[in-house]
């Protein structure tokens, strides 16, 4: 299943790559050092870095492929996949293992 890959949440460097790809990256901890300064920064009270930083993270949208923008008459195709964003819970160890 591909998807297209985005150098970052407001890039415009888009590849398209199999999602595979990514989720494989991602569990051998190929973003770690940086999610977890993103992470260290939000837990210290240093929101607004943190924030900036992670707008410097690649990003995909695993749900569709769009031609140009994240907009919904842009989808090209639609993968049945859905993507929750757990940043904003307070123990996302905790909440993983339940999941």
């Amino acid at each position: 299943m591909r998807v297209k890959l985005l150098d970052s949440v407001m890039g415009s460097q888009k590849t398209e790559i199999e999602i595979i790809e990514i989720l494989v990256e991602i569990k051998q901890g190929g973003r770690e050092d940086k999610i977890d300064s993103i992470r260290y920064h939000i837990k210290e009270g240093g929101s607004a870095y943190a924030h900036s930083e992670k707008q410097n993270l690649f990003a995909f949208k695993i749900s569709a492929t769009n031609a140009e923008n994240r907009r919904t008459h842009d989808i090209i195709s639609c993968t049945g996949l859905i993507h929750l964003d757990d940043n904003r819970f307070g123990n996302n160890e905790q909440i993983k293992k339940k999941v």
